[in-house]
């Protein structure tokens, strides 16, 4: 909402007196404004918690095997997010199931890296790198 100001808090606005009353004005509406908008905010978020967590819940009844180890799952969705901002959800969640399953097969771990053997993040990389020509 704009702030609208009188005649005499315009002219009033170049002396200390003057511009305190106007930003003590623009903080009022600006407080206001906020709290009138905090149900909403706080509803999307709301929202946007319960459906990711039955994506999560979901991803689990899809790929059980992947179930114990839900930290090692949930650092490869955050890498693989990084990597492609703005993925669907649905394309993101096959590709860490893929990944997973194919780290839990190799290396029996879904770790970043296994003692004594390259890190996983260079060798996809260097994957990468090789199917690209």
């Amino acid at each position: 909402m704009p702030v609208v100001l009188t005649q005499e808090e315009f002219e009033a606005r170049n002396t200390k007196e003057g511009f305190e009353h106007i930003m003590t004005k623009v903080c009022r509406l600006a407080t206001e404004d906020a709290l009138r908008l905090t149900p909403s905010v706080v509803q999307s978020l709301v929202t946007q918690v319960a459906s990711l967590r039955e994506s999560k819940d979901q991803f689990y009844l899809d790929y059980p095997e992947l179930a114990t180890h839900k930290a090692e799952v949930a650092r490869l969705f955050e890498t693989l997010e990084a990597q492609h901002p703005g993925r669907p959800l649905s394309s993101l969640s096959a590709e860490v199931a893929r990944v997973a399953k194919s780290r839990l097969a190799q290396y029996g771990t879904l770790a970043a890296s296994v003692e004594g053997k390259p890190s996983l993040e260079s060798l996809d990389h260097l994957a990468g790198m090789f199917e690209k020509g």
